[in-house]
């Protein structure tokens, strides 16, 4: 019997998991000692979970405590680009209600159910990053495995994949020594890798716009010409800003600049930053930073050596009170939990909520009743809206902080600045480029230089604004074409997956692009009202964006065929 359907319990049983079944045996002798039998069969499992769970807490343990917090770190690369959100739980679409995305590979961020009868599991792609790489491999195989997934759709060429006709030259140890390599260079991707080293029958297949690929790639070269130039001169611009800033700046939006910079330089953690914006207003109306501030209140209050023991002994006392049947589940449940395809929250909500039907008291598990509270509210945090939502408030704090018509000119500029690092670098987000294109006349570097060279004198500054200053303004026209090719990409995506399905007679498939395009992605689908699935693969290191350089340069426009 399934999990779901045992009395009491409040999950599933996951696919995949190993049923450890407890029945009682037929017959006139076997029933005489059926009892001893029961009572010692218990005995084992209570063991079995206790050890299992003890495995749990070794992969889940963050010395000196497991606190989730450490986890949450905005770098540029990770929140802003290619891996925002790292834990949400949605309405997932009918089709999917048996989903499950190992944790320790990936999160579901994302999910809309439209009435079209097709739906798509986009995946975003960090680039020529090893440890989302190997990631987006292992949730294509879950994917695969588990819910008979049969077509990868990816950007970046048309061909049909071919990755799969070198299986039969060469053994599974051979080829994954090589993919390994391969990998780690950036020159294989996750879904290539899979495709190498597997014996599945996957089929993996290009779905660009050959003329818009080609488009956007030979932009892309024309902005590498004058990228470095142009960064230097944003950078001597910056440095103009922030020495004006320590002879503008009234003292209190000093310390608020202070306090940034220490928080992107990764000496101040995000709670601690969230912690000094809620000092100086109300979170409310921020619901993701309540929750983070929230939560890591709580978190000082967990005794986390003892939430394990808390556990061990209602697991124990439970053992004794459940059926066979829930029993059998309890058990399935604690192996998903094991394996990753249960989170956390859910896992010990459905502890406590079992705890609670059983009448097995809680009075003696405080630390684990928090612990169970701090994981929901964790679990809850959007934290892409988390960071948006962060970003407002200590918005919202400067411009009560302004008092003179310069400092709100300096911080303008400011802003403008890092929004133009950010597109030079090509890695703005898609919220941040709409802002940029709706006021694109404002974001002219000419219109501020005045204001920057009166105020220069006027404070005798030391430092001075680069000579060709003025140059940026001449390449936003190219750096404007790469980014409105790369949203009609986005477009071609959509109607060459949409096709493709058709094609393979496939109900649902895996797209596989960057996030930048995800929004694009998303809006395009809603408007279909065609379903989707968004998933972000784990990323918990900062990667090398030279790297990333050096393979796109090694390309050619020849890719696409």
């Amino acid at each position: 019997m399934a999990g779901g359907e045992a009395q009491g319990l409040p999950f599933r049983r996951a696919e995949g998991a190993t049923a450890l079944s407890v029945r009682p045996t037929g017959g006139v002798v076997e029933r005489e000692g059926m009892g001893k039998r029961r009572d010692r069969t218990r005995h084992v499992i209570q063991k079995l979970l206790i050890v299992l769970l003890g495995i749990v807490s070794t992969v889940w343990a963050e010395p000196p405590s497991r606190s989730i917090f450490q986890q949450v770190k905005k770098t540029e690369e990770v929140a802003k680009v290619e891996a925002p959100p790292s834990a949400l739980h949605l309405p997932r679409p009918v089709l999917f209600n048996a989903l499950q995305i190992p944790e320790q590979h990936g999160r579901i961020i994302d999910a809309y159910e439209g009435n079209s009868d097709k739906t798509i599991i986009h995946i975003q792609d960090a680039h020529v990053h090893y440890e989302a790489q190997k990631n987006l491999a292992s949730i294509l195989e879950s994917l695969i495995r588990n819910n008979q997934l049969k077509l990868v759709l990816v950007e970046g060429g048309k061909r049909r994949g071919e990755l799969s006709s070198f299986r039969k030259l060469a053994s599974k140890k051979a080829r994954e020594e090589v993919a390994e390599r391969y990998l780690k260079k950036g020159l294989l991707s996750g879904d290539e890798y899979l495709e190498l080293v597997s014996d599945y029958p996957m089929i993996r297949q290009g779905i660009e716009d050959p003329e818009l690929y080609k488009e956007n790639f030979r932009t892309f070269m024309e902005v590498e010409k004058f990228k470095k130039n142009a960064l230097e001169n944003v950078e001597g611009i910056r440095r103009v800003v922030e020495t004006l800033k320590q002879n503008i700046y009234n003292p209190s939006l000093r310390e608020l600049e202070r306090k940034r910079e220490a928080y992107d330089a990764e000496q101040m953690e995000l709670v601690e930053y969230y912690q000094y914006l809620a000092s100086l207003k109300s979170p409310e109306g921020t619901p993701n930073v309540e929750r983070l501030l929230k939560a890591s209140a709580i978190e000082k209050e967990i005794d986390f050596e003892k939430v394990d023991d808390e556990r061990d002994a209602i697991m124990k006392t439970l053992t004794e009170k459940l059926s066979d049947l829930e029993m059998e589940s309890f058990v399935d449940q604690s192996l998903a939990f094991k394996e990753g395809t249960l989170s956390q929250k859910e896992y010990y909500e459905a502890l406590k909520t079992l705890a609670t039907q059983k009448e097995v008291s809680l009075k003696e598990a405080q630390n684990l009743e928090k612990y169970v509270t701090y994981l929901s509210l964790y679990s809850d945090i959007h934290h892409s809206e988390l960071f948006k939502e962060g970003d407002r408030l200590e918005e919202a704090i400067r411009e009560t902080l302004v008092r003179s018509e310069d400092e709100r000119q300096l911080v303008s500029i400011a802003k403008h600045l890092k929004l133009l690092s950010n597109l030079l670098q090509l890695k703005i987000s898609p919220d941040d480029y709409t802002t940029y294109h709706e006021n694109r006349l404002r974001f002219s570097v000419k219109t501020f230089l005045p204001f920057l060279e009166i105020k220069s004198v006027e404070h005798r500054l030391a430092v001075s604004l680069p000579e060709g200053s003025a140059e940026i303004d001449s390449h936003m026209k190219a750096l404007d074409h790469f980014y409105d090719v790369a949203q009609e990409r986005d477009i071609a995506f959509v109607e060459n997956s949409l096709k493709q399905m058709d094609k393979e007679h496939v109900r649902f498939a895996v797209l596989i692009t960057g996030g930048f395009h995800t929004p694009g992605l998303t809006q395009i689908l809603k408007d279909k009202k065609t379903s989707y699935i968004v998933i972000s693969p784990r990323i918990t290191e900062a990667g090398n964006p030279e790297l990333y350089y050096s393979v796109v340069r090694q390309r050619s426009e020849g890719l696409v065929e």
